[in-house]
């Protein structure tokens, strides 16, 4: 199960109990483990990027700009 399914999962399991809550301490592992190796903590593309979803968001609001 990838870390995203996961997330995913966890945020499904949450959805009726208020606030949504993530398991912060495995994300945290993998960042620290990739940084040590110089590598990309998340090298699947199933996790956007800012700026793929900031050019989604004028995208869909391109009418607005100048």
């Amino acid at each position: 199960m990838s870390l995203a399914s996961k997330v995913a999962a966890t945020s499904g399991a949450n959805a009726n109990k208020g606030p949504k809550q993530y398991e912060n301490y495995a994300i945290a592992v993998q960042l620290m483990k990739a940084r040590r190796k110089n590598e990309s903590a998340f090298p699947s593309s199933d996790i956007e990027s800012l700026v793929e979803m900031s050019l989604k968001v004028v995208a869909q609001n391109f009418h607005l700009y100048p």
